[in-house]
């Protein structure tokens, strides 16, 4: 049974995990959040999405010895297997202002609770969330480490962007997301967009079927709305890997189960860029590219959906452009939600020893389909 929400949301974080025969590790997992350090007040929301290994009682089990009467648990079944209607529920019984998204192989350091509820303070930021650092309970293949962000594992923003950054602001231009592991937002927001007609379109991973993107279209749509994403280092988590995630056709599973998916939500990040004004779609040359690449049949389906969209060209969009033009529209309609508390929160992006402030990425409101 869903428990009754409060009216006013109180202050502090449902931390959601979402599990599916998660019980070999799930003790773990736990274990890292008994170990948190702070002052912000949160619960444990176990989601067990159809599981068969008994991982419900396990954790339980597990909470009762740990002692940590303090910080509830509480665990719910959702009968509908899907990781997005995991998320769902979890949120449903969230009484927190905040939701915190930990799968059942998440580890999340010491103080992760604590910083991203002050990171979401600001009523800028949609979204927060950190670096992945690989568990491996055996030693991995070479190809694994050039293909780590399969593994929701890496430290790909601050590294590649930003040197050196504490914190970056992975928005506005560029069409990437935070990964769904430690994925922090508001439940307002997370709410607002379930209850949106046709969300999720991604239902993500169900059962042993390795598709995904659920967590990349709550990015994106949240940014759509006028949003910030924010990575911060602070933010980490380690993700356990067993040996059978590690094989050629794991992997390979990864990327031709997940290809559907990934291809809506990047029409969702070419929507972001567009309405962003970030695309160089209406200059001559990149028209040009678009005309020389229908002619010779060598199609960039991106660089033609990001005119279209600025032409407002539906008859030249297929079926997947649509949708994700259909949906990014609802989303720049959606209200967003302020925190209970609201103050700003400063940004050290030090790039070449310059201190950025947030304020200096400013977000354009919302407007109205």
């Amino acid at each position: 049974m869903t428990r009754e929400p409060a009216d006013k949301p109180e202050i502090g974080t449902s931390v959601v995990i979402c599990t599916y025969n998660g019980g070999r590790r799930i003790a773990r997992v736990l274990s890292a959040l008994v170990s948190q350090v702070g002052q912000r007040p949160f619960e444990v929301i176990l989601v067990d999405n159809c599981s068969t290994d008994g991982v419900s009682e396990i954790a339980r089990d597990f909470w009762d010895r740990a002692g940590r009467s303090c910080i509830p648990l509480h665990v719910v079944r959702e009968a509908q297997q899907g990781l997005s209607y995991a998320r769902h529920r979890g949120a449903l019984e969230a009484k927190y202002e905040l939701v915190l998204f930990c799968d059942d192989d998440n580890l999340l350091c010491p103080g992760y609770v604590d910083e991203a509820a002050r990171l979401m303070d600001d009523p800028r930021f949609a979204a927060v969330g950190g670096p992945g650092i690989p568990v491996f309970e055996t030693d991995p293949p070479s190809y694994v480490f050039s293909r780590i962000g399969f593994w929701a594992c890496g430290d790909r923003y601050g590294a590649s962007d930003e040197v050196g950054a504490e914190h970056v602001v992975v928005s506005d231009n560029d069409p990437r997301n935070l990964f769904g592991a430690g994925l922090t937002v508001r439940r307002a927001d997370i709410l607002n967009l379930f209850a949106l007609s046709g969300f999720p379109v991604l239902t993500d991973r169900s059962g042993g079927a390795l598709s995904g993107g659920n967590d990349c279209e709550i990015c994106f749509m949240l940014a759509i709305s006028g949003g910030m994403l924010v990575y911060s280092e602070k933010l980490r988590f380690q993700h356990i890997i067993p040996p059978e995630r590690l094989t050629h056709s794991y992997l390979n599973r990864l990327i031709t189960e997940g290809g559907a998916g990934r291809k809506y939500w990047q029409c969702l990040a070419d929507c972001l860029i567009v309405r962003r004004g970030g695309d160089d779609s209406l200059r001559p040359i990149s028209i040009l590219r678009v005309i020389m690449g229908l002619l010779t049949g060598s199609r960039d389906r991106r660089r033609i959906f990001r005119l279209a969209l600025r032409l407002g060209l539906t008859a030249a969009m297929n079926k997947t452009e649509r949708l994700a033009r259909k949906m990014a529209r609802s989303a720049e309609a959606l209200p967003r939600a302020r925190p209970v508390a609201p103050r700003s929160v400063t940004l050290s992006t030090r790039v070449s020893g310059i201190e950025v402030s947030a304020a200096d990425h400013a977000v354009p409101a919302p407007r109205n389909s």
